[in-house]
């Protein structure tokens, strides 16, 4: 009996020493309204029963960041191209340039649209944008026409992954002069920022 409990607190203790600890856990979302542009309206684009972006933050090993596309009562049959008009420093900072980063919306015969876009670390650190501050406006793009944006929203950029090694420990248990000694291998992660590999966009 004392064999097998000195098993089991040995077996608890690689399971709670094992489980890697991630820096954060949660996620910020922002569902930023899509509005039609000066541009657009002069362009003959229809006014938007509904239209939005939703920019999730989950700052994840496989996903950074999620980005969903929804309009209603747009032009029908197009495709809209969404481009990001990005600021130095947050919505208050100078112009940079606009990046179409991809994605598109399809509209049915209503003018409906939505699609999704999945940007993975290995993207944010390969344009560079770790520890980034940026103004970003959306935008859905009508051939030459910004037909419809959001309002500017400021985004920092970062994130941080675990840095894993193997450690050697030891668990032992017993009683009435009798102890019995298990050598367990255990995982400890701890958090270091992701490093660029590139530093500039």
């Amino acid at each position: 009996m004392r064999l097998v409990r000195a098993v089991v607190i040995a077996t608890v203790a690689f399971l709670s020493l094992s489980v890697p600890v991630f820096a954060d856990q949660t996620y910020h979302s922002e569902n930023l309204p899509l509005s039609l542009t000066p541009q657009g309206s002069a362009a003959g684009e229809p006014q938007l029963r509904s239209g939005h972006v939703v920019n999730i933050h989950t700052q994840g090993p496989v996903n950074f960041a999620i980005e969903g596309y929804m309009l209603n009562g747009a032009k029908a049959n197009t495709i809209y191209r969404v481009v990001l008009s990005l600021k130095a420093g947050g919505c208050g900072g100078p112009f940079l340039f606009l990046f179409p980063n991809g994605a598109t919306v399809v509209t049915d015969v209503q003018g409906n649209g939505h699609n999704q876009l999945k940007v993975t670390p290995v993207q944010v650190a390969a344009l560079g944008l770790h520890g980034a501050h940026l103004g970003i406006t959306w935008l859905m793009v009508d051939g030459p026409i910004a037909a419809y944006g959001t309002p500017c929203s400021d985004v920092h950029i970062d994130w941080q992954r675990p840095r894993c090694q193997w450690r050697h420990s030891r668990a032992a248990a017993g009683a009435s002069g009798y102890y019995m000694t298990t050598n367990v291998t255990v995982v400890v992660c701890v958090t270091l920022p992701l490093t660029p590999v590139m530093t500039s966009v």
